[in-house]
């Protein structure tokens, strides 16, 4: 106490203070001490909790990840934060390890997604039980994505593989790692479920969907029967055409500059784009990764809830409902496990790596190396594994940039030609 005296802790647990904002924030190892009439919080104990704390004249902010978190206001020489309800973690709805950013973190890591499909996916049991009522709005999502009213809905197919809609994507000047600079994408009209490739140029566009066309249908044991792509120079039209009429496919085109005929395609496209641009300007990765970027946005959108059928493109398309226990946040830090090979018994068993995207037809994951302190294993190289451990509140490029900034602001380096020697003026032997 603070007279010296000294009162019994009965107790000892968590417990969950539901803050007036909505947010949720878990405290651990709490003590019960019932001769104090005050629940007194440790300003310490939630700073290492990576909670951010803002005092003003008469008010406390917290923020976590700069996302608001919940405010108070001082009272009697204490700060009071605004709590709607204290929660006993053994008897409430709520797992112990819903932290206060467990909406965010699962935000981010479907893409980051509308949280009106998170409600959904909750509903489906897809991911925990989260409080999403009182939301705040995410500020990547409000700088990426902007949209317009959308066209007369039509009938769709109720078949898979009875039409396959497609788009082809340009991202200009901007290159991927491999040189690539635009991406195709294949969406089956009745379950929405989507693959892009990405392609050096327009040309690959006719093989992409050869091995489109090989893959789904041997997988489904389906033919295509219809193609939906826009007439803007995606497919060489003439051999292509041939293609399709070989192999009994309808190759629909939509009439020039009405790309609302192909609707289902250019809006995943725009979708997939909305997604990559937040998770870059999120996480702050170079604009080169935008190819494992989007990739990792279709990985997602095939597992959202579809609102018309009320099920997600992968249930439709595989038969069963996925298990997305496994997604991560885009571009989060990731120390992975060096190879046994490489490992020395005098440095770090692990390496700095950014999380960029799950290995197609594996258990494992991509990861681009920021940083290593082993001379075996080079920095900015992707590599895939299993053996890896997740900080998915830690974005490496972006700590690196913020670092790269106040270098640049505070301690400018100055060019040596701004210092001219001092020269002697003895005479030279």
């Amino acid at each position: 106490m603070g007279d010296s005296r000294s009162t019994p802790v009965i107790g000892k647990g968590k417990v969950l203070l539901k803050l007036t904002f909505g947010k949720v924030l878990a405290l651990s190892d709490v003590l019960q001490v019932p001769d104090i009439c005050w629940n007194l919080v440790s300003v310490s104990l939630l700073g290492k909790a990576g909670i951010r704390m803002l005092f003003d004249f008469d008010k406390i902010v917290l923020t976590k990840n700069d996302a608001f978190v919940g405010k108070g206001y001082y009272n009697q020489g204490l700060f009071m934060l605004n709590v709607y309800d204290i929660i006993n973690s053994n008897t409430s709805s709520f797992s112990s390890a819903y932290i206060v950013d467990s909406c965010d973190i699962w935000h981010g890591r479907l893409g980051p997604m509308n949280f009106s499909y998170m409600k959904k996916m909750v509903e489906l049991s897809l991911i925990p039980k989260l409080s999403l009522e009182n939301h705040g709005k995410c500020e990547s999502c409000v700088e990426s994505k902007t949209t317009k009213k959308s066209c007369t809905s039509v009938e769709r197919e109720s078949n898979l593989l009875s039409l396959i809609q497609s788009d082809l994507g340009d991202l200009k000047n901007t290159m991927t790692r491999g040189c690539k600079r635009f991406y195709i994408a294949f969406i089956d009209d009745y379950s929405r479920y989507t693959r892009v490739y990405i392609l050096r140029n327009k040309n690959e566009a006719k093989n992409a969907f050869i091995k489109y066309k090989n893959e789904v249908e041997n997988q489904l044991s389906k033919k295509i029967k219809r193609l939906r792509i826009d007439k803007e120079g995606e497919y060489e039209f003439n051999p292509f055409n041939s293609f399709c009429e070989d192999h009994g496919i309808i190759n629909e085109t939509t009439a020039p500059y009405s790309p609302e005929s192909n609707g289902v395609a250019e809006r995943k496209s725009r979708t997939l784009k909305e997604m990559m641009n937040a998770m870059l300007v999120s996480s702050g990765a170079p604009l080169n990764l935008w190819g494992e970027t989007i990739l990792f946005a279709c990985h997602i959108q095939n597992r959202i809830p579809y609102k018309k059928t009320g099920k997600t493109p992968y249930e439709l398309w595989k038969g069963y409902a996925p298990n997305i226990a496994y997604l991560k946040v885009w571009g989060c830090l990731a120390k992975v496990l060096l190879p046994e090979l490489k490992k020395r018994k005098l440095s770090p068993k692990t390496f700095d790596t950014m999380f960029i995207g799950y290995v197609e037809n594996s258990a494992t994951y991509k990861f681009l190396v920021t940083k290593s302190e082993n001379s075996l294993v080079d920095v900015n190289t992707i590599m895939e594994t299993k053996n890896v451990d997740f900080f998915e509140n830690i974005f490496p490029m972006k700590l690196n940039g913020e670092q790269q900034v106040q270098k640049t602001s505070r301690d400018k380096s100055i060019e040596p030609s701004e210092f001219k020697p001092r020269r002697s003026k003895r005479d030279r032997k």
